[in-house]
């Protein structure tokens, strides 16, 4: 009877040791998974952080127009209050109002610019993306097989041999983590990289667009002014030119064979341009 019960307490010292050493592996497998979730989640706060970034910089686009527009108001506004001073204040607007951009074109002028570098945005996150879904996958499904096939045949009998697989299946996820990373990374360098191409192509847009129209504005409110004081280019043989350049009397030098260049600083080529010495 004493022999008996050696070999129970005995029997039962192992299986409290096995127990104990599965529920430690256990939480092993549970603290590398928290892990693993937690990679998962940098990667898509990464792509939400360049999201943002991304159209935040052509949001500044947007602000841009909202100001132009604003400026497209107030000369509105100016113009058709002069309507009422005289009846030549009145045929001069009329006469030069209609060059004015509309905001209608000045918006989807604007918007096409922004629009056009939006519509590269997947592509540029195309390959970063598809790099966390294989870590997903690999932590998912490829991860979880191994783990599985740990607690199957010879394993299930031999604390050991499972112990062993565990780490084995643990060890391989990490090393796929660490290249996926490396990756991940590199292929979000290039999308910066390349976002930053589209952005400034996009500004360039705007920048011209914003340019073209403020200098419809000037030369409308110039020739405006100019009709009212009776000074118009119509009066030049009835040859029209909403180009104005302003030179000043003083800097005219018909002795000198070179004056101010009236084309520096234009970057666009015009079909006229009109001096108007003051």
């Amino acid at each position: 009877m004493m022999i008996i019960l050696a070999v129970v307490a005995v029997a039962n010292a192992q299986n409290s040791t096995n127990t104990t050493t599965t529920v430690r592996i256990d939480d092993y497998i549970a603290a590398n998974k928290r892990n693993y979730e937690n990679n998962i989640k940098e990667y898509d706060l990464k792509l939400q952080a360049f999201e943002e970034l991304f159209n935040g910089r052509l949001d500044t686009i947007d602000t841009q127009k909202d100001f132009m527009i604003d400026s497209l108001k107030l000369t509105n506004e100016r113009l058709n209050t002069l309507e009422f001073l005289s009846d030549l204040s009145k045929s001069c607007v009329s006469r030069y109002q209609n060059s004015l951009p509309t905001e209608y074109n000045i918006t989807m002028t604007i918007q096409n610019c922004t629009a056009t570098a939006k519509s590269y945005y997947n592509s540029l996150i195309s390959d970063a993306r598809t790099t966390r879904n294989s870590l997903e996958y690999y932590y998912d499904v490829t991860l979880n097989n191994d783990l599985n096939k740990c607690g199957s045949g010879l394993n299930v009998t031999s604390q050991p041999n499972y112990t062993l697989c565990v780490t084995t299946a643990i060890e391989k996820a990490n090393v796929y983590t660490i290249e996926n990373r490396k990756t991940f990374n590199n292929q979000m360098d290039s999308a910066s990289c390349a976002a930053n191409g589209h952005v400034n192509k996009a500004l360039d847009c705007s920048f011209t667009a914003q340019s073209n129209a403020f200098q419809s504005i000037s030369s409308a409110n110039i020739q405006i002014d100019m009709c009212i004081q009776g000074n118009n280019s119509t009066a030049c043989s009835g040859y029209y030119c909403q180009n104005v350049e302003r030179i000043s009397a003083n800097s005219v030098n018909p002795k000198n064979q070179t004056m101010p260049n009236p084309f520096y600083g234009r970057n666009e080529t015009l079909s006229c341009l009109m001096l108007d010495i003051v």
